[in-house]
């Protein structure tokens, strides 16, 4: 369980979600938000499987 923390804690570290937050809005502020929506949870979903299975 210890290697498993350590492992997510390295990831977020790396990955920096709270600093990709600004470059997401100015990249997806024309779309709809339907349109957002459906592209975060996409990309959540592509990061999650990225850090699982590499």
């Amino acid at each position: 369980m210890d290697e498993l923390i350590a492992a997510f804690i390295f990831f977020f570290a790396v990955i920096g979600p709270i600093g990709t937050v600004p470059v997401f809005i100015a990249v997806t502020g024309n779309y709809e938000e339907q349109v957002k929506k459906h592209a975060a949870i996409r990309t959540t979903l592509v990061s999650a499987q990225s850090c699982c299975f590499s």
